[in-house]
């Protein structure tokens, strides 16, 4: 329920009146008692409340693409997955120029920093001699 913003109202309604429109623009409120003409604060409040109409809607993000790091922790959960498969996930996904030491860098950044990611196994060599 919108007020009637007239003269004819109480200047304790017209200060509210005003001082919502004010904040919602982030200009300065007025004060009780109102010492002015009443007709000064209708003028007032009419001109803030077209500034609320000129006022452009808020702009939507579209929700923003995961960053390299983001991508190389998500994948680096998957123990089955090595260091030189993720760089080259993450190669293709984003075009970048990741290796397998800068995914292994960031693995171990973020383990110090308490995120839990499986260590890798690595592959068996085999003897020489067999």
């Amino acid at each position: 329920m919108e007020l009637i913003i007239s003269a004819e109202a109480p200047a304790k309604d017209l200060v509210t009146a005003h001082n919502r429109l004010a904040k919602e623009l982030g200009e300065a409120p007025v004060e009780l008692p109102w010492k002015q003409p009443k007709a000064t604060l209708v003028k007032r409040i009419e001109e803030l409340k077209a500034k609320v109409a000129e006022s452009p809607e808020p702009e939507v993000r579209e929700p923003r693409q995961p960053v390299v790091s983001e991508t190389i922790l998500a994948m680096a959960a998957d123990p089955a997955s090595s260091y030189e498969e993720i760089a080259e996930a993450v190669r293709l996904k984003h075009g970048s120029k990741t290796s397998a030491k800068s995914v292994a860098s960031i693995v171990c950044n973020a383990r110090k920093k308490g995120v839990d990611i499986p260590k890798r196994v690595k592959p068996k060599k085999a003897n020489e001699t067999e």
